[in-house]
């Protein structure tokens, strides 16, 4: 049974595929907040890791939420990650699955990471 009182990190959802005008007139692509959420944000552990091949530039989550019918396959993930050492830089994952349980969702998600420092 999931438990809904370790959904303690509050995530935001854009879309990447809005278009606003600058103050120049032109068009460009700017992710757009649709809604806040709390979740539960885990990584991948190492069997999981190892049986989906993993690259080594990439970080896997698996966020556990509230059923939304908003969320799809297009939509950028952001949060605070508090793991770094202290800092809380803003981690920002793609969706790469998602999977219906009832009143909970299951996202599978994957960031990207600069393995240059």
């Amino acid at each position: 049974m999931y438990n809904p009182g370790r959904m303690n990190n509050k995530i935001d959802f854009y879309d990447k595929n809005s278009w606003e005008d600058n103050n120049l007139g032109e068009s460009e692509q700017t992710p757009k907040k649709i809604f806040t959420e709390f979740a539960e944000i885990r990584t991948w552990n190492g069997k999981e890791t190892i049986e989906n091949g993993k690259i080594a530039g990439e970080v896997n989550y698996r966020i556990f939420m509230r059923f939304r019918n908003q969320v799809h396959e297009g939509l950028e993930i952001r949060w605070l990650n508090y793991m770094n050492n202290g800092k809380s830089p803003t981690t920002i994952a793609d969706i790469t699955a998602i999977i219906v349980k009832g009143r909970y969702m299951e996202i599978q998600a994957k960031e990207k990471v600069d393995l240059n420092g």
